[in-house]
């Protein structure tokens, strides 16, 4: 996964040529090196209620500038990213008897909360129930051959909702 302007070779876009008040010659330094092109994530960034605080440093504590073998130029697969800071994530995570696939695989964390920032606590992609019912509103299988049942009835406005449904979310029983 090649960055924008280092594949097309426009190494102008964040380096200066041939001298430069900043270290290996950039335009400028830190995030806003990144948000003179991604202005989009600047604004979302003002406008959200909850930054993750990740993004108040670097943006290549998690991106690598100029290519990487993961998705968005991150420099490790999102559950090493993410739990490289959320020890207690990672930890939790490690010694479950029954691990949460969509927790550690793939896109991991980023299943179920953006990775920037969100109007929503814990920087929810959604609702935690609607977010639980993205894979939770059919009958499937686990890897390992469990069935696991569809729940898509909790989101019905007619039926009696025990107590953390009633409050919109799976993890008072669950450990998600």
């Amino acid at each position: 996964f090649k960055h924008g302007p280092a594949a097309a070779g426009a190494c102008g876009a964040c380096h200066k040529a041939h001298s430069s008040k900043l270290p290996k010659l950039l335009v400028a330094q830190g995030n806003e090196l990144c948000f003179g092109c991604h202005t989009e994530m600047k604004l979302q960034l003002k406008k959200v209620k909850f930054v993750h605080k990740a993004v108040e440093g670097d943006c290549i504590k998690c991106h690598d500038p100029h290519a990487s073998n993961y998705t968005k130029q991150t420099t490790q697969p999102a559950v090493q990213l993410c739990t490289a800071c959320h020890q207690d994530v990672k930890k939790a995570t490690t010694v479950a008897t029954h691990k949460h696939s969509i927790v550690t695989q793939g896109q991991a964390c980023l299943n179920c909360h953006t990775a920037h920032g969100g109007d929503l606590a814990r920087l929810m992609k959604n609702e935690p129930i609607k977010v639980c019912l993205n894979c939770h509103d059919k009958k499937s299988e686990t890897a390992a051959g469990e069935e696991v049942q569809s729940v898509a009835e909790v989101l019905d406005p007619k039926q009696v909702k025990h107590g953390p449904i009633k409050d919109g979310g799976c993890g008072g029983c669950h450990a998600v």
